[in-house]
């Protein structure tokens, strides 16, 4: 996959780069978006790579595919993996790491125990009045606008990764078209010439038939 299909795997490599910039500055909602867009490459890199296998005379079955898929998450998730796939220095398929989903681990949090009304009005009485919150400082901006670029390129990478998968399965599609489309009408050409063989043989039998 790498040799064959470099632009796909240089793309690949962009949405990996990108996807762990919006995983150290976007918040779960805006990776959860992103999750989706890398499934769908890693499946059909993994699609195309089994089909280069196959195209080799080299079958591949659903273990050795589920293996090449968690590589391909296992480069996506660590700059280190992706750089070891991309080389071609693998010996053996990679893991992706524990409970990778493109999601910032969250520890669940349990709701404060119901107090009674008595003791709610009595905390509110001495509670002071919530202080209005500050304006964003300059830092908050910026890194508000560097998140929007990071979750920016990570779908643009995502996008240019599938479309180019795509575009890769519909060329092989058309190979594979034109190529029974030859057969076929070197199929039709061998008939037409068997008939007229045939009808040849018709006509010098019957002459020979009505010899004396």
């Amino acid at each position: 996959l790498v040799r064959r299909r470099p632009e796909e795997v240089a793309a690949f490599l962009e949405l990996g780069e990108a996807l762990r910039r919006a995983q150290r500055s976007l918040d779960g909602g805006r990776l959860k978006d992103l999750s989706h867009q890398r499934h769908v490459v890693v499946a059909a890199l993994a699609r195309t790579a089994r089909q280069l296998a196959e195209g080799e005379g080299r079958p591949v079955g659903e273990g050795v595919v589920h293996e090449v898929e968690q590589t391909l998450h296992a480069a996506l998730a660590d700059s280190e993996a992706a750089a070891q796939w991309s080389g071609g220095r693998l010996s053996t398929g990679l893991e992706p790491p524990v409970g990778f989903t493109g999601l910032p681990e969250t520890a669940p949090v349990r709701p404060p125990p119901e107090r009674p009304a008595k003791q709610k009005q009595e905390q509110q009485r001495r509670e002071p009045e919530p202080t209005p919150e500050p304006e964003p400082s300059r830092e908050v901006e910026q890194r508000r606008a560097r998140a929007e670029r990071a979750r920016a390129e990570a779908e643009a990478a995502a996008r240019a990764a599938e479309l180019r998968a795509a575009e890769q399965v519909l060329a092989e599609a058309d190979e594979r078209v034109a190529e029974l489309e030859r057969q076929l009408r070197e199929a039709r050409t061998a008939r037409t010439e068997a008939r007229r063989a045939r009808s040849a043989a018709a006509d010098r039998a019957r002459d020979g038939d009505r010899a004396p």
